[in-house]
């Protein structure tokens, strides 16, 4: 993650109220997340430690406590039979509508995954876009 996209997520960050991006996850949490899930992406690590969250479009994408329940939901979910299809991705949240929000691991991209039709969307090509005007 470039420096231009932390100063814009930090700048989110002081105009919102704080309530909105919980609280920045410490080295502890992060630890004890990824012995349960495995490992988080360097950029999103660097949002929970410095951010708690950050804004996706209008959606604010979990923090590290709805981190874990979000991954246990996504992951049981992916086992029925009409489950998530999507694959390769760390899960950073959800939108509005309960679409899963991920990272894809090999890309970087930003992904969704729309419900009922398992179609795969783009959002963005990478946490750097956010700095983009």
């Amino acid at each position: 993650m470039n420096t231009k996209t932390k100063e814009k997520l930090l700048s989110q960050l002081l105009e919102l109220p704080n309530e909105l991006f919980g609280q920045p996850a410490t080295d502890e949490d992060i630890h004890l997340f990824e012995q349960q899930f495995g490992p988080i992406p360097e950029s999103y690590k660097w949002v929970l430690k410095n951010c708690g969250k950050m804004i996706i479009g209008s959606d604010f994408t979990d923090d590290i406590i709805q981190l874990s329940e979000s991954h246990k939901k996504f992951n049981a979910e992916k086992l029925i039979g009409n489950g998530w299809t999507l694959k390769d991705i760390f899960l950073i949240g959800w939108d509005g509508a309960g679409n899963p929000i991920g990272i894809e691991i090999q890309s970087g991209h930003i992904l969704i995954e729309y419900i009922g039709d398992a179609k795969t969307t783009v959002l963005l090509n990478s946490i750097d876009e956010i700095a983009k005007p």
